[in-house]
């Protein structure tokens, strides 16, 4: 994995005419506080637009009698699809469920029998019907945090230069040029295509100037500058 220092230094040696600085994190140099900046941005969209699996995490909390909400991961994003179990009893949970289904559970008629329905509200997990005992609920989901400490523990942003991100390096340092020499030159930048950089990720292709999913197309039209 790259460190912070390393994902931009490799993005400016990419743009010409700016000295490459020896830290970033607490450097006040206009060059270093943008490269900061701008590895913030690159790796929130990132994280944010794709299913990474080295994002994918395991959790699961205990239920409590006459308790219906719980707290999600601090750093939870999105469920990993058809994850969640009720452990004890090896059954699935129902969900999440629309608003007009749960209506219905917890204020309506319809039942669902003896497996629990869920739905996430607040950054809660809401279960019904309220367990009655404590059994355990198990799910995988992706992590918000998309880089760690030297040590490899998850953070939710960049805090020494040694940090270590857990995404894909090439598309970071990309990003990161392509809007360094954007937002700093107002100049288009010579190291890549006038329509951006497309590659595929988790069969998706992802564009590195925008750094958001194309569904229809691997090329898209660059941000215009306002």
């Amino acid at each position: 994995m790259a460190t912070l220092l390393s994902l931009c230094s490799d993005a400016l040696n990419d743009v010409d005419g700016f000295e490459v600085p020896s830290s970033i994190i607490g450097n006040t140099d206009p060059t270093a506080v943008l490269l900061l900046s701008l590895a913030t941005r690159v790796g929130r969209e990132l994280e944010r637009e794709v299913k990474w699996a080295a994002l994918e995490t395991a959790y699961s909390f205990a239920t409590v009698a006459a308790t219906a909400a719980y707290d999600l991961p601090e750093d939870y994003r999105r469920f990993v699809n058809q994850t969640i179990y009720n452990v004890s009893e090896e059954q699935p949970l129902i969900g999440p469920v629309s608003g007009m289904l749960w209506a219905d559970l917890t204020r309506g008629s319809f039942e669902c029998g003896f497996l629990y329905s869920y739905r996430v509200k607040g950054n809660r997990i809401h279960l019904t019907p309220t367990p009655t005992d404590v059994q355990t609920v198990g799910f995988d989901y992706y992590s918000k945090y998309f880089c760690t400490d030297e040590n490899g523990v998850a953070q939710a942003g960049w805090l020494a230069d040694t940090d270590l991100f857990r995404l894909d390096e090439e598309l970071a340092t990309l990003g990161i040029a392509y809007r360094f020499n954007d937002v700093y030159t107002g100049r288009k930048w010579a190291g890549a295509p006038a329509e951006g950089v497309a590659r595929s990720v988790n069969g998706k292709p992802v564009w590195t100037g925008q750094l958001v999913l194309a569904p229809d197309s691997t090329l898209l039209e660059p941000l215009k500058r306002k």
